[in-house]
Order: structure tokens, then sequence, then C-alpha cells
């Protein structure tokens, strides 16, 4: 099967699957090949099947005249296809020590994409990240430590408010097969120079690593690492399903700031379901999850199934548990801030 018709294929299918067509969708285009890849086959699709495509494209401020030259060259090419296209731009270099130059840059974009949906009235937005980010994440993840749900690597599709979700369609087609639709319509695309710095970690895994892995060890290990991740989501799902039930036999007693759980009923489950009924509360909760890991997680675990009453111990999230007479108590200090529990796009 041609790339074109490999593109036009999944894009259709995934906007059937997601309610989109004959609605209004908004493509977020950098004006890379997999993004232009994108907005092309949203385009070309259009006509049999009622869409409407809006392009938006975020000038990141962080390359000069190169950002610049790109915000121009994408708004050009939507001119060219008789679609709208709306620009943003701002300066996403850290305010802070804290908050990093990827980090805080993706917050502008999504921040954009959320705006303009909003103003153009798209209840769906379209990015296009491909079988290849997802393998590139995924071994990331691996390479610096993860559980169940970081192996998931990127979401197929999130909420970015009630009315608007984002999606990803392109997550099982290949960059060749990228490569090979723009080929076919003559169709060029930009290159950020960034994408050469293998200092950057997903510059290195993309240019050194998963090539090095391919030579020596597996020449699909980009098909591996994705079908891990299909796995790990379906794992992880699962596992919710069943923590979720568990908490819900379990809570004898919530507030905002005190839960009360019957500690028995724990103390007879599988650690892994108690870690990650522990995780899911505090996400309930809106407690602060930060230091809340698998290490601070099995410690927690560990000291309610020993048996006896549990004598009070500190949590994240200025959170204190004790247990006796067959009950746990997890209460917050009223003092301390909650978290959102809400997971960074």
């Amino acid at each position: 099967m041609s790339g074109g018709l490999v593109l036009t294929a999944v894009l259709e299918h995934s906007l059937r699957l997601h309610g989109g067509l004959g609605q209004r969708v908004l493509v977020a285009v950098s004006g890379g090949a997999d993004s232009v890849s994108l907005l092309r086959a949203s385009v070309e699709i259009s006509a049999r099947c009622g869409l409407t495509t809006v392009a938006a494209h975020f000038d990141h401020g962080l390359r000069g005249p190169e950002s610049t030259a790109d915000a121009i060259w994408v708004q050009e090419l939507a001119q060219s296809l008789g679609i709208d296209c709306q620009v943003g731009r701002a300066d996403a270099a850290p305010l802070d020590v804290v908050t990093g130059v990827e980090e805080r840059a993706r917050n502008l974009r999504y921040a954009f994409l959320r705006q303009v949906a909003e103003q153009e009235q798209c209840p769906l937005v379209l990015t296009a990240h491909t079988a290849d980010d997802q393998a590139e994440t995924v071994l990331h993840h691996l390479l610096r430590g993860t559980g169940w749900a970081g192996l998931r690597g990127i979401p197929p599709e999130r909420r970015l408010t009630e009315t608007i979700r984002l999606i990803r369609p392109l997550l099982a087609v290949s960059r060749e097969d990228v490569f090979a639709y723009l080929a076919e319509l003559g169709q060029e695309f930009r290159v950020d120079s960034s994408n050469a710095d293998v200092s950057l970690t997903r510059n290195s895994l993309r240019r050194e690593i998963l090539p090095l892995l391919r030579e020596r060890f597996n020449p699909r290990v980009s098909e591996a690492l994705c079908s891990l991740s299909e796995l790990a989501a379906e794992t992880d799902a699962c596992l919710g399903e069943l923590a979720e039930q568990f908490l819900a036999e379990s809570l004898l007693e919530s507030s905002a700031d005190r839960v009360t759980l019957d500690l028995e009923r724990l103390r007879a489950s599988p650690e892994l379901l108690l870690r990650e009924l522990l995780r899911r509360l505090w996400v309930r909760q809106g407690w602060s999850r930060q230091d809340l890991g698998r290490k601070q997680l099995q410690r927690t675990a560990a000291a309610i199934r020993a048996g006896g009453a549990v004598d009070a111990f500190d949590l994240p999230g200025g959170v204190r548990a004790t247990g006796r007479g067959g009950v746990l108590q997890l209460q917050r200090n009223a003092g301390k801030p909650s978290g959102s529990g809400v997971e960074n796009p």
C-alpha cells in the first residue's frame, strides 16, 4: 500500500472512531514532515468525510529567524491548500530554573492549541506523533526507569477541555510511510536544524541509539517497542479497573482531607494491586504526588501488609497514615496544598 493510502486510511479510521467525521478539526503543524503529512491527509479526505480543516502553528521563539521562517512557510502552505491558519508566538525560554525549556514550550503550545480550538469551534485537535515517536518515547522511559504507565508511551488521545479532545491518529504510522506520502505528493517540508544536535536526548535516541539497536540486535526494534507500549496500555488499563473496584470495596469514609479504608481487606490484596490503589487514591483526592514514587508506594504497602497496628508515618502530600482496629486512616494536614492530580501533557 502506498504511503498516501496508509496515511489517509489511518486518519479516516481514527476520525471515525472519535466521531470526527463531518466536524471541524484543528491540525497542529510545525512544518516538519510528520505534521505536514497529517495536514495534507486531512485536506485530502475532507471532501468525502465532511471535514473542515484548520491549521495551527506555534512559534516558540527558540531558533530566531529560522522559527520565524517556519511560521511564514506554514502560513503559505495553508493558504495554498485553501484553509485557515492560526499562528501563535511566545518566548519558551524558562522564566525560572525549575521549569525547563522543553516543558515550558510544551505547556505554551498546548495552551495555544486549546485557545485556537475553542476560538475555531474545533472539538478535535490532531497532532502528528508517529510510531517512531512512540518507540523513542518508550525507549527513553525504559532507560530512565519507569512503570506500566511510562511503558504506555504517548497516549493516543486525551482531553484538553471538557469539550475538546486531542488525538494522535498517526501513532501506528511509520516515518517511512510519512516520507513516502510526501514524495508521492511532491510536498516539501521544513527541517529543524536543532534535530541534528545529539546532545539532546531525543535526538540521540533517534540518530544514534535506535539505529545501533536496529543494526546489531533487531531491525524491527521500533515495532517491538510499539508492541510493548500496546501491551503495557492494556495491562495498565486492566490493573486500573481492578484497583478502582478494589478501592470502592475498601473505602469506608472519605472527605477532602481524610480517607478511611478497610485495613484487613487491604492486607488480603496482592501488593501490586495495593500500590495501584494508593496511587489512584492520591489522584482521586487531588493530593500532591510529588515524591510518591514506586519506592514510597512499596514501603507504604509493606507497612500496611505487615500485620498488627500500623504505627503513624508520614506520606507525600502532607498525609499521615495510621492503622488500628481493622481501619487505615489517611489524614492530610489541612495546611498542605493539594496537587491537581492531572498528568502533564
